[in-house]
């Protein structure tokens, strides 16, 4: 066996093995689906190229398959990779004069390929949803199209009671860390927005004029309309209502009382 076909006998003989142990954890599932191997590469075919949407962390971080997948690619390529140096360490072993490490990197590249073509593949396709669901709006439109959809309408309701920027306006939420809250402050910039808080702003942080709008659900903070202010356990901030609506409600701070 010369010397390309020992790396291309172990790197069959690596396919061979992941194969057989996919196999072999696919039979161990589901009782009631036969273990068949059309089954199989049609479950391995199926996680491989299906290409999830855009996410919050897509800028940073690919998950590079779907989150209850059984067979993940790397763990795919990672088995190949793994065998198949195992095999060419049996034909080829270098305590018998073979100490190429060739077929090790080029195992190791051949892995790294196939992840790399996967994910540019599924970087076309998240492409191609984009331009389905934006191309051709402008920037409301977009957001209307978008996942804030639900949101925005709100606050393009906010806008509209809002002065010309910059306005200060405190946000104030049940889940002041969470993402419907960092969303809001994002649709609200160039206006000065504070940072999310379960509280309402103190005689320090807001002065009349200010602007405090309260997220649903308003569990920190409620609004006595009888008395125009709103109220929570750190005290009470006479204010006017100014919109509400399921998603919330925009008030602004006055003198007292």
């Amino acid at each position: 066996m010369g010397a390309v076909g020992r790396p291309v006998a172990a790197g069959v003989g690596g396919a061979l093995l992941t194969l057989l142990v996919l196999w072999l954890f696919y039979r161990s599932g589901d009782p009631l689906v036969a273990p068949t191997l059309t089954r199989l590469f049609q479950a391995v075919a199926s996680e491989w190229m299906q290409v999830d949407g855009w996410t919050g962390r897509s800028i940073n971080f690919n998950q590079g398959a779907p989150r209850d997948a059984l067979f993940p690619p790397v763990l795919l390529v990672a088995l190949w990779v793994g065998f198949s140096s195992l095999l060419s360490a049996l034909i080829a072993p270098p305590w018998r004069g073979f100490k190429s490490l060739a077929p090790y990197a080029v195992f190791l590249l051949l892995g790294w390929l196939a992840l790399d073509l996967r994910w540019q593949w599924a970087l076309s396709q998240r492409l191609s949803q984009t331009a389905a669901t934006y191309a051709g709006l402008d920037q409301t439109a977009r957001y209307l199209a978008g996942p804030d959809r639900r949101l925005y309408p709100f606050l393009r309701e906010v806008l509209h009671h809002l002065p010309e920027p910059p306005a200060r306006v405190f946000i104030v939420s049940a889940d002041p860390g969470g993402a419907n809250a960092g969303r809001v402050r994002y649709h609200l910039f160039p206006h000065n927005v504070s940072l999310p808080s379960a509280t309402l702003p103190g005689d320090t942080k807001a002065r009349a004029g200010d602007y405090v709008l309260l997220l649903s659900p308003m569990k920190p903070v409620r609004y006595d309309r009888d008395h125009g202010v709103l109220i929570s356990k750190d005290g009470q901030r006479p204010a006017d209502l100014l919109h509400a609506a399921a998603q919330g409600a925009l008030f602004r701070l006055r003198e007292g009382p």
